[in-house]
């Protein structure tokens, strides 16, 4: 009997088809029966195209379909999904490698995935990012403001006056509502990072010294290690 090429691709194929015929199968992936049946038993693999073919049409990964992931879900890319440059996808990949974290073996959770995640976590995230889009809107036209129809002169007036929202808006100079909607975006931002680099740091020395508890409780268990 001939060998399987790639035993994955052909398990996997064939979950396809689910209840189908081969040849319902094959109209629906718009190739031959046989080559359906070539492709359970494993006899041939497809090019590229029709690799790409399959994917498509199963709206499966083609990674899941050759045994490169086990997540059957076609997932974009961090470029495609959040918009980040490739330049920003490899400094949080450098991050994964932080040299506190190689010391002690790698058992630390990375430092910077962890406060990254705690800053996009925290709840006051997301009136940071309303009040930055809110920058960027007044940046296009004279914004409103004031509910006193006063000249305002503190930050907490202007924002007093969004919270408000009554009839008594007037309009301020665009260049004015864009610095105060940065300034309360970046007042924010400053809460948070403090907030939750603390916290990340805090968790970060328990979780060293954990780990130099339990490595020293092991070197104290071990009977070659002089006493």
């Amino acid at each position: 009997m001939e060998q399987k090429r790639l035993p994955i691709f052909a398990e996997r194929f064939a979950e396809l088809r689910g209840d189908m015929t081969q040849g319902e199968f094959a109209e629906y992936l718009g190739i031959s029966r046989p080559t359906v049946g070539f492709y359970e038993n494993g006899t041939r693999l497809p090019d590229v195209l029709i690799l790409r073919q399959i994917s498509e049409r199963c709206n499966v990964s083609a990674d899941w379909l050759i045994g490169l992931t086990g997540d059957r879900e076609i997932c974009p890319s961090a470029i495609d999904l959040l918009g980040l440059s490739s330049k920003a996808i490899e400094v949080l990949k450098e991050m994964n490698t932080t040299p506190a974290n190689q010391l002690v073996g790698g058992i630390l959770p990375q430092v910077g995935p962890l406060l990254i995640n705690r800053i996009l976590e925290n709840k006051e995230c997301e009136a940071m990012v309303y009040f930055t889009n809110q920058a960027l809107l007044a940046g296009l036209k004279a914004e409103v403001v004031d509910s006193s129809k006063k000249s305002f002169g503190s930050l907490a007036g202007f924002q007093q006056s969004l919270i408000e929202r009554d009839e008594g808006y007037v309009k301020v100079p665009t260049r004015d509502a864009v610095r105060l909607y940065m300034r309360s975006a970046c007042d924010i931002f400053e809460n948070i990072f403090e907030t939750e680099v603390n916290l990340a740091l805090d968790k970060m020395l328990q979780d060293t010294n954990k780990v130099i508890q339990d490595r020293t409780g092991e070197i104290a268990k071990d009977p070659d290690v002089p006493q």
